[in-house]
């Protein structure tokens, strides 16, 4: 099971902590729960201490990119979020 997160190349958080927030909650998650993290906005940010964490704990990826119809193709994953505005 696996979930694809995405706030579109558009749009992300005004308040940048509340995606900090959403990954730290990811990453507690029991069972784990891999996740794709879609950053593709110029807007973008994340504290260097989340990537970091993500980075080292094996369970999630960050990317600027990724092929959508490739991944929601893929068995694994189960959940698709997309924020729209």
């Amino acid at each position: 099971m696996e979930l694809m997160y995405s706030f579109g190349i558009s749009h992300w958080i005004e308040r940048s902590e509340l995606a900090d927030y959403l990954i730290a909650s990811l990453l507690a998650a029991e069972p784990p729960l891999p996740f794709i993290f879609a950053v593709a906005s110029a807007n973008a940010e994340l504290s260097t201490d989340t990537k970091k964490r993500v980075e080292q704990s094996g369970r999630g990826l960050l990317s600027s990119w990724i092929p959508q119809k490739m991944v929601l193709a893929h068995p694994a994953t189960s959940f698709y979020i997309v924020s729209r505005k």
